[in-house]
């Protein structure tokens, strides 16, 4: 097994979860481990502070770069989560932030890749929504290009008031996108428009 990194993220902040748990947040924000191949042994290199709540994160597979998602409520007083592009800047996977962008949703939980890594997707579960960012020629993420909203409820009042989408993944020809959502007790599915960015509702 050859030795490689990977990175982990958590929550920094005490977060309410749907379940209605608060999570005490005790991550320090996004940590760089070395991973022997041969003994198993984790070795941690660094750890990036200050990074609001990366609790899913997703390494760009053509280049030094990592996203995350900051899933909050807020940011900076305005409600919504965030995304964030960061630059790996050394062998020890210290990072540097290059780019943030609104989700448009609160409590953003999923992120996923276009087929040719030209945009990122994003479930926002409070939210109740998706939405798309170009991935631009220096990695960093624009403005989103789509934003889709479920709408309804299901059974449960407690955990069911509204949807939940929780994550977007792709078919195997890179087609179509689906979205479970706890909230409507049900898998959207949705046609990939990869020269605009969008994300055409289907059955």
């Amino acid at each position: 097994m050859k030795n490689f990194y990977f990175f982990t993220g958590g929550y920094t902040e005490p977060t309410k979860m749907g379940s209605g748990e608060i999570v005490p947040g005790r991550c320090k924000g996004i940590t760089c481990y070395a991973f022997d191949g041969e003994t198993g042994r984790l070795t941690r290199l660094s750890v990036t502070p200050s990074v609001p709540n990366p609790s899913y994160i997703l390494v760009h597979p053509d280049a030094p770069f990592l996203y995350c998602v900051n899933e909050l409520k807020e940011y900076g007083g305005i409600p919504g989560s965030t995304v964030s592009a960061y630059e790996i800047v050394s062998k020890t996977g210290e990072l540097a932030l290059r780019s943030r962008q609104f989700t448009c949703g609160a409590d953003a939980c999923h992120l996923a890749f276009s087929p040719d890594k030209r945009y990122l997707m994003s479930a926002n579960y409070s939210g109740g929504s998706l939405s798309v960012f170009p991935i631009l020629g220096d990695y960093r993420l624009g403005h989103a290009s789509c934003v889709l909203r479920h709408s309804g409820e299901g059974v449960n009042r407690e955990r069911q008031e509204g949807p939940h989408p929780h994550q977007m993944l792709l078919s195997p020809d890179g087609k179509y996108v689906y979205v479970p959502d706890l909230g409507l007790d049900c898998l959207a599915g949705y046609r990939g428009d990869w020269e605009k960015g969008w994300l055409l509702p289907d059955e």
